[in-house]
């Protein structure tokens, strides 16, 4: 019979552990939520419901594509071509954050007062709203046409600002539901001027 010492039976457990420890900020790492190669292309459904509590489907799909590269000021970009918004570029810095071509951040999973990360929605060049973007801890499961997949959910809480709150009628939230490896599976975004949402949810996807 094999003999261990009760050194090495101590040890097991706590490299088990280092083992599962490193598997989370490996699954947690950004860069396995929005797989970024030329090429890359996500189809959404999406629905919209109205005030009333009936539903509109949009009976042409939504697209992203990643389609190739730029470099902007020295640093290389992705270009993501979507039918809305119609064009964005995004690179990632150095923890594996997605960034836009204004150095903001997109995505990231680096948390930071348990805030992972700030977006503000503009009208022209004026900021009307920010987001401020929150991952959850559990997995939730999430049934959209292209399968089932046990997703990361992120929340964001919309604030008006100030030139903004008097339009601003519903206190609505934005979640978004990312699969590492694939990407967004599913949105549910609500409208800042009426009590109207929109859910987008996978149809299918083409990975390089």
């Amino acid at each position: 019979m094999q003999k261990y010492s009760m050194l090495t039976l101590l040890t097991i457990p706590i490299f088990l552990s280092s083992c599962d420890k490193n598997s989370d900020r490996e699954e947690l790492n950004s860069q396995n939520f929005i797989p970024m190669d030329v090429g890359n292309l996500w189809v959404y459904q999406t629905v919209q419901e109205l005030s009333d509590g009936s539903f509109v489907m949009n009976e042409e799909h939504d697209s992203v594509q990643i389609v190739g590269t730029e470099v902007i000021d020295g640093l290389t970009f992705y270009k993501f071509e979507s039918t809305f918004p119609p064009g964005e570029f995004f690179r990632r810095n150095d923890n594996g954050s997605l960034l836009d071509e204004t150095n903001n951040i997109y995505f990231s999973t680096s948390d930071e007062e348990g805030i992972f990360w700030t977006q503000d929605i503009k009208a022209g060049s004026e900021p009307i709203l920010k987001i401020e973007y929150r991952m959850m801890a559990d997995l939730e499961e999430v049934n959209v046409p292209s399968g089932v997949y046990e997703a990361r959910i992120t929340v964001g809480s919309v604030t008006p600002y100030e030139s903004f709150q008097e339009n601003y009628d519903c206190d609505k939230s934005i979640k978004r539901y990312f699969v590492p490896h694939i990407g967004e599976v599913k949105r549910e975004e609500h409208f800042a001027s009426s009590c109207t949402s929109l859910n987008r949810k996978l149809v299918s996807f083409d990975l390089k």
